[in-house]
């Protein structure tokens, strides 16, 4: 049957700090204090919008059978170290502060509120200082250990969590199965991305739900797989666009399907998604005056 979903509000902020030097330069060279603050709000909103990109593909991970927003990643091993080991770095910025910790823990306020200093490659992160953690512990973002002080459950649903068949927007498609996504995972186990594989999930998705995919989004690695498929197949060969550019597009023999790589996709994935379904919806646009 149908049912009602309903979408919680996710809000995004950040607090620009602006040093002693710079306002002391209020007075002596106005120019330079509007050049410095200027400098200053344009990197903070470049972070917003990071952290917004990030949200839209989001992470869910199972927490004792719910999917909590906010996972940025987990922690792979167990150490008492500033240096560990994380599924995925990408999100994890040197002089930015997190939350480390079980569920339970953040919680509970007792989780450990740790600054990275640096990243050393796609899995591993450097601290500022020793912690000691266990193989799964969550890092979210925080600005303090106190529970409620970080964003753990509360960002946004992004498309990952619409795709992977958990309740979403408060609709379980285990109980209301016409919400249910067309999912060609191998359950969990990585293997050669063919055009076979991709003709099939598609065709799935088209039979399934009425409606053709008109748009795919995969990574930058995933897209050098696609290519090396192709073997100058002309049903696939990239279109030369004005200016030197190409666009790359898909098709199994119905109308082709652009696509479009982000470096914020999820490696290993592509999504096959339908713009029609899917909007996104905020209150106010960015400006200054919310920063």
């Amino acid at each position: 049957g149908f049912t009602n979903g309903y979408i919680d509000a996710a809000y995004l902020g950040a607090r620009l700090q602006i040093t002693g030097a710079l306002l002391a330069k209020a007075k002596s060279d106005a120019h330079a204090f509007v050049s410095g603050l200027k400098t200053s709000t344009q990197k903070c909103m470049e972070s917003c919008r990071d952290d917004q990109n990030r949200e839209v593909y989001g992470n869910p991970v199972s927490i004792g059978g719910a999917y909590p927003t906010g996972v940025i990643t987990q922690i792979n091993g167990t150490a008492a170290s500033a240096t560990q080991t994380v599924d995925d770095s990408r999100w994890l910025l040197p002089g930015y502060t997190y939350l480390v910790g079980t569920a339970a823990e953040i919680a509970a306020g007792t989780a450990v509120l740790a600054v990275v200093s640096s990243v050393t490659n796609s899995t591993t992160v450097v601290f500022t200082a020793s912690i000691s953690v266990v193989d799964n512990d969550i890092i979210t973002r925080a600005h303090s250990a106190s529970a409620g002080a970080n964003a753990y459950g509360l960002e946004m649903s992004g498309l990952n969590f619409m795709v992977n068949n958990v309740a979403y927007q408060s609709i379980d498609p285990a109980t209301y199965p016409v919400w249910a996504s067309t999912v060609n995972s191998n359950s969990g186990t990585l293997r050669n991305l063919t055009i076979g594989l991709m003709d099939v999930t598609y065709d799935t998705i088209a039979d399934t739900s009425g409606e053709e995919p008109d748009f795919m989004l995969m990574h930058r690695s995933t897209r050098r797989q696609y290519k090396n498929q192709l073997s100058d197949d002309v049903r696939y060969s990239p279109k030369k666009l004005e200016g030197g550019w190409e666009t790359l597009t898909y098709s199994n023999g119905d109308k082709p399907c652009p696509i479009h790589v982000d470096r914020y996709a999820t490696y290993g994935q592509i999504l096959m998604l339908n713009s029609k379904a899917i909007e996104m919806y905020e209150l106010e646009p960015w400006s200054f005056m919310d920063l």
